[in-house]
C-alpha cells in the first residue's frame, strides 16, 4: 500500500511551519491505523508511506479508516491512496520488485481522497458485496510495459471516481507515445494529422467493456441427487469469464431468475439492461465425464452466432472452464493476448470427490434459502 499526501511540496514553500505540524499528523494517523490493521509500515517518504499487509482485506480496510479519519480531522490536504497485491523482495528492511512499482504508479493516479487499486486486488474481492469497486480502465503508467487495468473504491465516504481525469491520462499517454516516434520520421504536416487525431479519438473505445450475461446451464442429467451442478458448474464459468477485465459479468443472483422460464434472449437483455451477449448452454454428466454445449447468443438480432460442444473428465473440469471462457473472450471480440492467455495457464487438474463436494458446497452457500452450515460440511 502507498499512500500520498497530496499538495503537500506547495504548503511547504507556503507555511514551512504547517507543513511539518501536518506531517507529524500524517504519521501518526499512518503508524497507528497501519498497526491497527496488522500491517507492517516500511518506508516514510517525506509526505507518504509504504506499507505491506500479509492480508488483503486488511489493507482496504486500513485504507478506508485513513481516508475516513484523515476527513474526520483537521486535514485540509487530501490522501491519494494505491494498493497491489504482488511479489516483493526483502533486502536489508527495505523491499523491492514490480509489486511496489505497481503500487506506487497506482496510487499517483488515484483521486483526491480515494482509493486506487490493481487488478489482482479486484480478483480478490470480486465476490464481496460490501466492496464496490468501479472500472476506470487500463492505464499507462510509467516504467510500467502494458496499461494496467485499475479500478476504484467506492462508498464509504470516498470521492466519486474522476473518470474523466484518467480518460486525461490515457489520451495524454497515447499522445506522447506518437509523438516521440513521430518527431524523427515525420513532417510537419503529417504531426498536424496526428494532433487532429489525438482530439478526435474515441477514448471511450480503449476503457469500454463488454457486458454479458450467463444464463443457468441446463442440466440433462436428469438425476435429483445431481440438481447443485447447473448453478454450479455456471457459477464456475462465470468465475472464470470474470477474470477478464474487458468484460462485465452480470451475477448468477441477476440470471438465476430466468432458468427454464423460457424468456427470449433479447427479452432476457432487455430486463438486464441492453447486454452485449448472452451465454446458454447444457450440462450432462456421464460417469466421470462432462458434456457441455455453450452458445454465444447477439440480443440485438436475437439469434446464436456461435456454440461449441465441449468434453472433459471431471477431473480436467476446471480446464475446461478455462478453456470455455477463452473460447468466449475471443468470440466476443477481446483482443488475444499474452495476459489474457495466461489467466488459465496452469490450472492444475482436481480430485474428482473432491471437486464434487466443492460444488456442493458452492451451491448450498449461493443459493437463495443459504445454508451455510450444510456448506461447511461439504467443505
Amino acid at each position: 500500500m502507498f499512500t500520498d499526501l497530496m499538495g503537500y511540496t506547495a504548503l511547504t514553500e507556503k507555511n514551512e511551519t504547517a507543513a511539518l505540524e501536518l506531517v507529524k499528523k500524517n504519521r501518526n494517523l499512518h503508524q497507528n491505523l497501519i498497526q491497527k490493521h496488522s500491517g507492517q509500515l516500511v518506508k516514510e517518504m517525506g509526505d507518504g508511506f509504504m506499507a505491506t499487509f500479509d492480508d488483503t482485506l486488511d489493507a482496504l480496510s486500513c485504507a478506508q479508516e485513513i481516508q475516513i479519519e484523515a476527513k474526520a480531522s483537521e486535514f485540509d490536504i487530501p490522501i491519494r491512496i494505491g494498493i497491489h497485491y504482488g511479489d516483493i523482495t526483502i533486502d536489508n528492511e527495505d523491499i523491492f520488485g514490480h509489486g511496489v512499482n505497481m503500487a506506487s504508479r497506482i496510487q499517483s493516479i488515484a483521486d483526491p481522497g480515494g482509493i486506487y487499486i490493481s487488478e489482482s486486488i479486484q480478483e480478490l474481492i470480486r465476490d464481496r458485496a460490501d466492496l464496490e469497486t468501479q472500472f476506470m480502465g487500463a492505464v499507462p503508467l510509467k516504467n510500467i510495459k502494458d496499461p494496467v487495468p485499475v479500478y476504484a473504491l467506492k462508498g464509504n465516504g470516498l470521492p466519486p471516481p474522476e473518470k474523466r481525469r484518467i480518460e486525461r491520462i490515457i489520451r495524454r499517454a497515447i499522445y506522447l507515445k506518437y509523438s516521440r516516434n513521430a518527431a524523427i520520421t515525420v513532417t510537419l504536416i503529417l504531426v498536424a494529422m496526428f494532433i487532429w487525431f489525438i482530439r478526435t479519438y474515441d477514448i471511450e473505445r480503449a476503457i469500454v467493456t463488454k457486458t454479458v450475461a450467463i444464463l443457468p446451464l441446463q442440466d440433462l442429467t436428469e438425476d435429483p441427487e445431481k440438481d447443485y451442478l447447473s448453478e454450479s458448474l455456471t457459477d464456475e464459468l462465470i468465475r472464470e469469464l470474470s477474470k477478464v477485465s474487458a468484460l462485465t459479468v452480470i451475477s448468477q443472483r441477476s440470471t438465476r431468475q430466468y432458468a427454464g422460464i423460457g424468456s427470449s434472449i433479447s427479452e432476457i437483455a432487455r430486463d438486464l439492461n441492453d447486454l452485449n451477449y448472452v451465454v446458454d448452454g447444457t450440462i450432462l454428466l456421464e460417469e466421470d465425464q462432462i458434456r457441455t454445449e455453450i452458445r454465444l447468443n447477439d440480443p440485438a438480432k436475437d439469434q446464436v452466432i456461435w456454440s461449441k460442444e465441449y468434453m472433459e473428465s471431471i477431473s480436467g473440469s476446471r480446464q475446461l472452464w478455462g478453456e470455455v471462457a477463452q473460447d468466449l473472450s475471443r468470440m466476443m471480440g477481446i483482443v488475444e493476448s499474452k495476459q489474457i492467455s495466461s489467466l488459465w495457464t496452469g490450472i492444475r487438474q482436481v480430485d474428482p470427490e473432491t471437486y464434487e463436494l466443492y460444488l456442493r458446497g458452492m451451491y448450498e452457500l449461493n443459493k437463495d434459502a443459504g445454508n451455510p452450515e450444510l456448506a461447511l460440511s461439504y467443505f
